[in-house]
């Protein structure tokens, strides 16, 4: 198997399996009896957990070139931690023994994207046409979980998640080992790169994005219940989203290949979003909207991911993306998470949305003082493997 299509198939198995757990996670517990509160707390615990353990795996990573053993090991953890969730109810104490398995699978499940986004990037393999796969997995993941959890019940997604590592370890055994590098070396220029002007910017528009990401994903099935749509609605509304992401993973750097402006342009595309989700009540204009607004996440991490790399020394291709990973998905997402809780419960889930619109423009700001000029070669141009530049 070649790497481009061992990378497709990783990307296409992890995020057909995440796609449950992220997007209807919420309302198993809802199912099951948790209000707002508590559901922002297990959101937080996942981000802030993963964003302590960020660190540790990005050193470990770049210094043992351990990219493969690391991916297995952690696909192998979260498949078995996720099970604490239908496990949970069985128990007195549900609450203790899902914040248990939600510890387990946060600290294990934070390397498998920035490890993976890594050895793309580092093999040449384009990352955009890759990356898409995942966006296509993750739509036609939420679209079916939307059918299925109407007739199977929301615990289904947490044992499909499992089957979906198991997919995971089988594709990924034949990454090859990369070599080593000195500890010095790589606490070196670890200290080079977070000192780096541009690097810094990157972060806090990361953190600001980030904090709306995922508490505006896990709070989206809830809040089309709030506006009178099903569960069924929740899966369109996201398989729509996705589609348009992964075209837009294709083809965005048609439209601009400075990283600069994709991430200008995500980071507002996000405060559009939530904005619509704002102003309106009908499930079927929230889903419309999604044909404009689906290309946020693409270009956000696009460019984010790519501008990480341009940035960071060769030793340092996992520790860039685990940083990168800490800003968005973990510090950041982890605050997003206890605001979004404290505000569903206080003025309601609709209402939240239009705080997270402004958090979003935020980082779109702070984005625009970002003085590198990297940028990809067109799609147009170039071949395969040739999508972006030091």
């Amino acid at each position: 198997m070649d790497n481009k299509t061992r990378f497709r198939l990783i990307y296409f198995s992890y995020f057909a399996a995440l796609s449950g757990f992220g997007t209807f996670r919420n309302v198993f517990l809802e199912d099951i009896g948790m209000g707002g509160f508590e559901m922002g707390v297990i959101g937080a615990l996942i981000t802030v957990a993963a964003t302590a353990a960020q660190p540790f795996w990005g050193f470990v990573t770049d210094w043992k070139g351990a990219q493969r053993e690391i991916l297995l090991v952690c696909a192998a953890v979260t498949g078995v931690a996720v099970l604490a969730y239908p496990a949970g109810p069985r128990f007195e104490a549900t609450f203790f023994v899902i914040l248990v398995g939600t510890f387990i699978y946060a600290v294990f499940h934070a390397p498998i994207t920035p490890i993976t986004d890594s050895l793309v990037l580092s093999t040449g393999v384009s990352y955009g046409r890759s990356r898409a796969f995942g966006s296509i997995a993750f739509g036609l993941g939420s679209l079916g979980y939307g059918f299925l959890i109407a007739e199977l019940g929301s615990g289904l997604i947490f044992y499909v998640y499992s089957l979906g590592m198991v997919a995971l370890l089988f594709v990924a055994w034949g990454i090859p080992s990369r070599e080593s590098n000195p500890m010095g070396v790589v606490g070196r220029d670890a200290l080079s790169l977070i000192t780096d002007r541009d690097f810094v910017l990157l972060f806090a528009s990361a953190f600001l994005v980030g904090m709306t990401l995922l508490s505006g994903n896990d709070f989206f099935s809830v809040y089309i219940r709030a506006i009178d749509g099903t569960d069924a609605a929740t899966g369109v509304g996201w398989f729509v989203l996705t589609l348009v992401e992964a075209a837009a993973f294709v083809y965005l750097l048609r439209l601009t290949a400075r990283y600069k402006y994709l991430l200008v342009l995500g980071a507002f595309a996000y405060a559009a979003k939530y904005a619509v989700y704002f102003a309106v009540d009908s499930p079927t204009l929230v889903v419309a909207s999604h044909l404009v607004t689906g290309v946020s996440f693409a270009a956000f991490y696009l460019a984010a991911v790519n501008l990480a790399h341009s940035l960071s020394p060769d030793t340092l291709s996992s520790t860039a993306q685990t940083f990168l990973w800490s800003a968005t998905f973990g510090v950041g997402a982890g605050a997003g998470q206890l605001v979004a809780g404290r505000l569903v419960d206080a003025v309601g889930v609709q209402s939240m949305y239009g705080v997270l619109a402004l958090i979003a423009a935020a980082g779109g700001v702070v984005a625009l003082f970002i003085r590198s000029q990297a940028r990809g070669d067109r799609p147009e141009r170039v071949g395969e493997g040739e999508t972006f530049s030091r």
